[in-house]
This record gives structure tokens, sequence and C-alpha cells, in this order.
């Protein structure tokens, strides 16, 4: 028998952002420079991994983001179909101020903190339903990603 989820709800799995030409040309004119940089101090296969990186990132760039499924039970979180069980977490935190996303402590190395995105559904519905579950404890997301967020990606 398949237990029934507490809470279901859909997000895209990144925040679409509309690109306009100047950032593809800042993109560009970067790529070009770390190439020639690369070329100039005859560091190739630093060369041709800029050039791959530049064509991945502008590729990755023009897709759509897919609508995830997120979905939480008593054993744990679904999202799509790669169950976080809440043995594993450690502890999770909305903020109050900015409540657009769950963030999730993970005991793997790998993945310390989940970021889920809380678009279409009430944040204070999923905190109560979190605090049987985990303890709450105040988090933040990487130096990393509040960079990549502010470069654009």
């Amino acid at each position: 028998m398949q237990q029934e989820p507490l809470l279901t709800w859909w997000a895209y799995e990144y925040p679409l952002k509309e690109r306009g030409s100047d950032w593809f040309w800042s993109l560009g004119i970067l790529t070009l420079s770390l190439f020639v940089t690369a070329i100039l101090l005859k560091n190739f296969l630093f060369a041709v991994l800029i050039l791959i990186s530049g064509v991945l990132l502008v590729l990755f760039s023009l897709r759509k983001p897919r609508v995830v499924t997120f979905e939480i039970f008593d054993n744990g979180i679904l999202i799509e179909k790669h169950l976080y069980l809440f043995k594993d977490l450690d502890a999770f935190f909305i903020d109050q101020t900015h409540p657009e996303k769950l963030l999730l402590q993970s005991k793997r190395l790998l993945v310390p903190i989940l970021a889920l995105p809380l678009e279409n559904t009430d944040p204070h519905h999923v905190r109560e339903i979190m605090e049987g579950k985990l303890k709450e404890k105040e988090l933040e997301e990487s130096l990393a990603v509040h960079l990549l967020e502010r470069l654009g990606f």
C-alpha cells in the first residue's frame, strides 16, 4: 500500500531568467579573453576547456527549466523520483522575510544544503509539517550559489 503525501507542490527546477543580448555579449567577451590568455600562456588544454565551458553556458542558458514535483511524506521528501529520507537530513529553514525557498541541511558531504523552491505552496503550511519532522535551524546557501545568482545564472 502506497502512502499519501502530506503535501505536494510544483515549481520550476531553477528560476526562469530572461537574458538579454548584453548578457550573451559579456559571456562571449569573457570567454574569448580567457581563451586568448590561456593561449598566450601556452596552456592549450585550459584554452579548450574555456571554449567548451562558454559554449555549454550558452546552451544551458537557452534551455527552459522543467517543472519539478515536490512531495512531503512521513519518512522524507520526494523530489521527482529521488527520496530524501528525514533520517539523512539534519535540519530545515524557511526564512521569514524571504520565504521562497525551503532549505534542507543534508548529512551528505557533496550536497550539504538542498534548496527547494516554494513558488506554488504556502510556506507556513510547509513549516508546520517540517517542524514535526526535523529541527529548525538558520541555514544559508553557499557563497558560490549567491555569486552565481548575482552573475545571472
